[in-house]
């Protein structure tokens, strides 16, 4: 999940054509927005643990890390403060998350880690700070200008990859 995340920030193209765009649109992230991707990034979200089942046969356990990354997305993407000093060093905070939905493209390209920082602090990508603005540019595309995200962004868009 790093990797295709990664990805979706690093290269303009995959961005589009996963329609990674429409969830860091938002200008407040909430424990509901969490799962609000476009139906195009879902498919791309399901792909790896459909790849464990046909590889591995995994079966149940990818229902269960699948239910689990669920609830931590949901923890990540919302206001409660959650962070320690313990809990910070391995797994993904609010306060490390919602500075991954930074405006700034600088700062919007770090703590990719959904569930766990640890393949951000293995690959440097993860930054210990916090965020001022989240979204896209200086206002919330509508509803339908993020479905049409993939294929024509909102005027205002200044975060995504070149």
């Amino acid at each position: 999940m790093y990797w295709i995340h990664r990805a979706e920030h690093r290269w303009y193209f995959v961005l589009r054509v996963s329609g990674h765009g429409a969830h860091h649109s938002f200008k407040k992230l909430n424990a509901l927005n969490f799962g609000l991707n476009h139906p195009l990034e879902l498919f791309f979200l399901a792909i790896p643990a459909a790849l464990m089942e046909v590889i591995f046969g995994v079966g149940l356990a990818a229902v269960g890390a699948s239910i689990l990354l669920v609830i931590q997305a949901s923890i990540v993407h919302s206001n409660l403060n959650m962070s320690s000093k313990w809990v910070d060093w391995v797994f993904t905070t609010n306060r490390h998350h919602i500075r991954h939905h930074s405006v700034v493209l600088e700062e919007s390209n770090t703590n990719y880690g959904c569930g766990t920082l640890i393949w951000d602090r293995v690959f440097g990508t993860f930054i210990d700070s916090s965020t001022r603005e989240c979204g896209v540019g200086p206002t919330e595309p509508t509803l339908v200008q993020k479905l049409f995200m993939p294929v024509r962004e909102p005027s205002d868009t200044t975060v995504a990859p070149s």
